[in-house]
């Protein structure tokens, strides 16, 4: 599967499943490192599973000027206020595609990360469960490619096949004798802790995994209605001129609203989780706020597209038969997604709200 999805020269040794990539990612940060390096804003996980293990976090603070992705030179100054500190930061985790802004790092950024990691010895926890969601320009490549010798990359099927309650992931670790030594660390883990991935989704991961031809259309097709509905949330805040990176991957936007502070306040919102809380009661719009995912903004929210209009199996098939009928994005958005215009328009009334 990863040689032929991922251009990966991946051996069977190399690779250790789980229930899911979260089991997975906690037990190789327990397995790896004194300090583990974080940026600001990430997945909701990483830090709580640093605090349940006991190590130290360093942060990396990320901004939309630089599309939110990690660069050499914050991630310079964090390790070197680290070490005065006396700190020993050795593992960096990295999320790509990126949840919670969406944003996806090109071949250069990835290479000039990778030689960064490879000359201050930095371990990194590549997560790429949104990989095959990737819907921009810039294609998709594992830091796997550009770093192997000191690249976990952790993945599953939940992302890309719909599957949110199967729970498996599987973590590649280098082909090295430290990678073995983690497999060894890995598997110690899982037999002590979950023996095993539930035998029915295993099965389910045999035909996943197995090059399909149908499976791989059905994942392409999804990544096409993702990046359909993703894109409409994100035209939709430029047209609001609410600030907003362009997503390239994942179904997730982040709009911040910080230039609007002063309406916000005078509407008693002060922070991001008031926020979202005037957004669910007043405008029916379900966001979560950006400090859940550490955001060094105030007033940033994850929008998720995953949900909208998809409350069933039903729903679900009965758009993917229309889309393959007609992907045309304005049809398909006019036509089959009455409930994300509906949100659409509610936003547009916050934003006219706050410059009354």
């Amino acid at each position: 599967h990863y040689g032929r999805v991922y251009d990966l020269d991946v051996a069977p040794d190399q690779v250790v499943t789980g229930p899911g990539s979260k089991s997975l990612i906690f037990a190789t940060l327990q397995s790896l490192g004194e300090e583990i390096i974080i940026p600001r804003p990430s997945w909701v996980t990483y830090a709580p599973q640093v605090h349940l293990i006991g190590k130290p976090i360093t942060w990396v603070p990320t901004y939309p000027e630089n599309r939110y992705l990690v660069g050499t030179e914050e991630l310079r100054a964090a390790l070197q206020a680290s070490h005065h500190d006396l700190g020993n930061p050795e593992v960096l985790i990295l999320n790509n595609p990126d949840n919670p802004t969406g944003t996806m790092r090109s071949a250069e950024q990835n290479q000039a990360l990778a030689e960064f990691c490879r000359e201050h010895e930095l371990m990194v926890v590549s997560d790429e469960i949104y990989a095959r969601t990737a819907f921009s320009d810039i294609p998709f490549v594992s830091f796997g490619k550009y770093y192997r010798e000191g690249t976990v990359i952790m993945g599953g099927l939940s992302k890309d096949l719909s599957l949110g309650g199967w729970r498996i992931g599987a973590s590649v670790v280098p082909p090295t004798k430290g990678g073995k030594a983690l497999a060894t660390a890995l598997t110690s883990i899982a037999t002590n802790v979950w023996s095993c991935v539930a035998a029915p989704v295993q099965y389910a991961a045999l035909v996943a995994y197995s090059g399909d031809p149908e499976i791989d259309a059905y994942v392409d097709l999804c990544a096409k209605m993702h990046a359909i509905r993703t894109r409409y949330l994100y035209d939709l805040m430029v047209r609001l001129g609410v600030q907003c990176v362009e997503p390239s991957g994942a179904f997730y936007v982040f709009p911040c609203f910080d230039e609007w502070r002063e309406p916000l306040n005078d509407r008693g919102i002060n922070n991001d989780e008031e926020l979202a809380t005037h957004l669910l009661e007043k405008y029916e719009i379900a966001a979560l706020p950006g400090s859940a995912f550490n955001s060094v903004r105030d007033f940033c929210l994850r929008v998720s597209s995953s949900f909208i209009d998809l409350a069933d199996d039903d729903q679900a098939d009965r758009l993917v038969a229309a889309f393959r009928n007609d992907p045309d994005p304005e049809r398909f958005i006019r036509d089959f997604h009455p409930r994300l215009q509906r949100a659409a328009e509610r936003f547009g009334d916050f934003i006219e709200e706050l410059r009354k």
